[in-house]
């Protein structure tokens, strides 16, 4: 815009911004806004659903790891006693010294509703004894969906494909365990399977 000072002509520029300026600046504000808060929110909803995902798969793994340690390394108690104390489709009471002490601890892996739980007591008194009530017991494993049979037991003809053994299950023809489990978070469309077979190192079949 030109505005006449003392006879000359001087240009004058308008920095202010126009309605439709506006409303077009307001507009594409907007249009980012939207635009980042979706991507902010799939995101975070990605995580939510990965996040226990991931847990479930890691929890599931130190649990494999601890347990097979655990089981391949079993030996004879504290007092004597044979490798293997009891099992059952869903638990099995062993010994093993997990503290690498010399002291072999009695382990208890067991289901409760569809969380398996490890129990464990450590050996006290002079002499020893595997008091009960002083048995720790803390959670393994979470969302388990196949609870019904965990566990099972193969005897020294075990190759690779025969079936276990039948209940109620000797003890000392034990030579190879099974661990079969499926894990599953509510908001995971498909369960994580696990299945393996262990070898003890340290007993001896009697027969």
């Amino acid at each position: 815009m030109k505005k006449e000072t003392n006879g000359q002509l001087r240009h004058v520029s308008n920095s202010g911004m126009t309605l439709i300026e506006l409303l077009v600046s307001v507009a594409i504000l907007v249009g980012v806004t939207l635009f980042i808060g979706g991507y902010v929110l799939n995101v975070l909803n990605f995580q939510n659903y990965l996040s226990p995902a991931l847990g479930t798969q890691q929890e599931l793994q130190f649990t494999l790891s601890d347990m097979s340690m655990n089981l391949r390394t079993m030996n004879y108690s504290s007092l004597g006693g044979y490798p293997i104390a009891a099992v059952s489709s869903s638990s099995i009471t062993f010994f093993a010294d997990i503290y690498g002490n010399g002291i072999y601890e009695q382990i208890r892996y067991f289901m409760s509703s569809s969380t398996l739980q490890r129990g464990i007591v450590i050996p006290t008194g002079n002499p020893l004894a595997y008091n009960q009530a002083n048995e720790v017991v803390v959670d393994a494993l979470h969302n388990i969906v196949s609870t019904s049979s965990i566990f099972s037991y193969y005897d020294s003809s075990y190759t690779g494909t025969e079936a276990p053994m039948a209940t109620p299950v000797d003890i000392s023809k034990i030579k190879v365990i099974g661990f079969s489990v499926a894990v599953q978070q509510s908001n995971q469309a498909t369960p994580l399977y696990a299945d393996l077979k262990i070898t003890p190192r340290n007993i001896r079949i009697l027969f």
